[in-house]
C-alpha cells in the first residue's frame, strides 16, 4: 500500500488550487476582452445602421417634396 505524507498531499492540493485559480483568472480576462471587442463591433454596426436609416429618411423626404 502506498502512503503519502501530509506535506505531499498539502503541496499537491496547493499546486492544484493555484493552477486552477491562475487558469480561471486568465480565462476570465480573455473572455472579458472578447466581450468588449464584440460589444464595440455591435455598437459600431448600430451606429452605421442609424446613419443609413437617417439617410433613407432624408431621401424619402426629398422624393415626397418633389411630388
Amino acid at each position: 500500500m502506498f502512503f503519502l505524507t501530509v506535506g505531499a498531499v498539502r503541496g499537491g492540493l496547493t499546486g492544484f488550487l493555484l493552477g486552477v485559480t491562475v487558469t480561471g483568472a486568465g480565462c476570465y480576462y480573455y473572455l472579458l476582452e472578447e466581450y468588449k471587442k464584440s460589444n464595440n463591433v455591435l455598437v459600431l454596426d448600430l451606429l452605421s445602421l442609424t446613419e443609413t436609416v437617417q439617410n433613407l429618411e432624408k431621401h424619402f423626404k426629398s422624393l415626397e417634396a418633389k411630388k
